[in-house]
């Protein structure tokens, strides 16, 4: 479980600096498609993010085999996820 963090936590930094640099091309170039891709990763960091909410939260909770895959926050999934895809398809 704790290579799994350190996984996702390697991955967050990695879509992090993704979009610091579309961030600075766009501000040398002045294209659209830099910052619809700074906005598509950003919205993607906080998709990913969604799954440490719950973990900090509640730290000693127990998780049956039910509730397992549940989407704890699906409304909030809808909004990051639809985000990262719009602002990626418009960077496309």
């Amino acid at each position: 479980m704790t290579l799994l963090f350190y996984y996702t936590l390697l991955i967050m930094f990695f879509y992090t600096i993704v979009a610091a640099t579309s961030l600075s091309a766009f501000y040398v170039s002045h294209r659209r498609t830099f910052l619809y891709a700074t906005l598509g990763f950003t919205f993607y960091f906080f998709d990913v993010s969604l799954v440490f909410k719950d973990n900090f939260i509640t730290p000693d909770a127990v998780f049956e085999a039910a509730s397992f895959y549940d989407v704890g926050h699906p409304y909030t999934s809808i909004i990051t996820g639809g985000g990262a895809f719009l602002f990626l398809w418009l960077a496309a």
